[in-house]
């Protein structure tokens, strides 16, 4: 039986676009996943969640405390540490949003004269805590980083195949997939968490866990169309390059089914090959 596609989801296919994506999905020899696909590690005291989903790999870490008296996380004894490069938690540059407001007059002549200028600067300057206090039989949650903002260029050609994915029920696309294991992965990283327990001067205790790159995807098509059926696992994420030039975006009205798409989606994956 054939679908239906949503009609945001055939304007984004008409479109003319010449972006690249990966998708990435990110794996772990050791912190087993829940069912939303995060990755999870538990003891009698709390409880951390770690989740990838969004653009540029974002570190999302959850922590639940389980006690009666409350946990404190230090970020500025935490990091990650990205193919044995270290990035703390806690970013060393300031971060300013606002406007400035200003107005100018000249004197003189067109060809003979003074320029002056004044004006009104209206920011403000953000900077992120360095330890947060998570109070008893609560949680938090914070994005304090993101892995990569590039696409992910060392991996030769040869690693990749073509295959078609299956991006809703007899629609599919052309794209190319690398898988990797730990060993040869060209993205691996490891998380240092440092907390305290009960006082925020209290004896920190650390925990390490390792991830890695496990498949890339390489594709021209956006986020809306690969994550149709599945826009929320926690172990896969995505990065962009855009060229400057804009791409002209077709509106078409109407319901086409998935069975016409897919025949539009190899025509189109020809054409470009």
């Amino acid at each position: 039986m054939q679908g239906s596609l949503p009609i945001t989801v055939i304007i984004w296919l008409l479109a003319s676009s010449c972006s690249t994506y990966q998708y990435g999905t990110v794996s772990s020899a050791k912190m087993p996943m829940n069912e939303k696909q995060e990755f999870v590690y538990e003891n009698d005291s709390l409880r951390l969640v770690y989740n990838f989903n969004g653009p540029n790999a974002p570190v999302n870490i959850t922590v639940h405390n389980k006690l009666q008296v409350p946990l404190y996380i230090d970020w500025k004894k935490s990091a990650v540490v990205i193919n044995d490069q270290a990035v703390s938690y806690v970013p060393s540059e300031l971060r300013i949003e606002g406007g400035v407001q200003g107005s100018s007059y000249n004197t003189g002549t067109r060809t003979n004269g003074a320029t002056f200028g004044s004006g009104i600067i209206d920011a403000t300057v953000s900077l992120p805590p360095a330890i947060d206090f998570v109070p008893p039989r609560s949680f938090f949650t914070r994005s304090p980083i993101g892995l990569t903002d590039r696409l992910i260029e060392n991996v030769p050609e040869s690693d990749f195949h073509r295959l078609k994915y299956q991006a809703a029920e007899g629609y599919r696309l052309k794209v190319k997939a690398a898988v990797f294991t730990e060993e040869n992965s060209p993205l691996r990283f490891k998380s240092y968490l440092t907390l305290m327990v009960g006082e925020v001067t209290g004896k920190p205790v650390s925990y390490e866990h390792s991830f890695f790159l496990s498949r890339l995807m390489s594709t021209d098509q956006p986020p809306g169309i690969i994550w149709l059926n599945v826009p929320n696992r926690g172990n896969q994420f995505y990065i962009s390059r855009t060229p400057s030039s804009g791409a002209a975006v077709a509106v078409v009205f109407g319901t086409m089914t998935a069975g016409s798409m897919a025949v539009w989606a190899d025509k189109k994956s020809n054409s470009s090959n």
